[in-house]
């Protein structure tokens, strides 16, 4: 009964233990893939406003 006892709680632990490197693995993935297009959607804003000079807006009046 103790020798099953010790295999069930050593099962529990490696899957316990296999579960939070997948879980650490995904959070990482998660992390860094936001960070690269974190970083990506900055390259590319400043970029554009580097590139084009700003436009004016004008406004039409609606004629009646």
């Amino acid at each position: 009964m103790i020798v099953l006892a010790c295999a069930s709680a050593g099962a529990y632990y490696e899957s316990v233990r296999s579960l939070k490197e997948q879980v650490g693995g995904l959070i990482s993935a998660l992390t860094t893939s936001t960070g690269e297009q974190v970083r990506n959607d900055i390259d590319l804003m400043s970029s554009i406003s580097l590139s084009q000079p700003p436009r004016r807006i004008v406004d039409h009046p609606v004629v009646a």
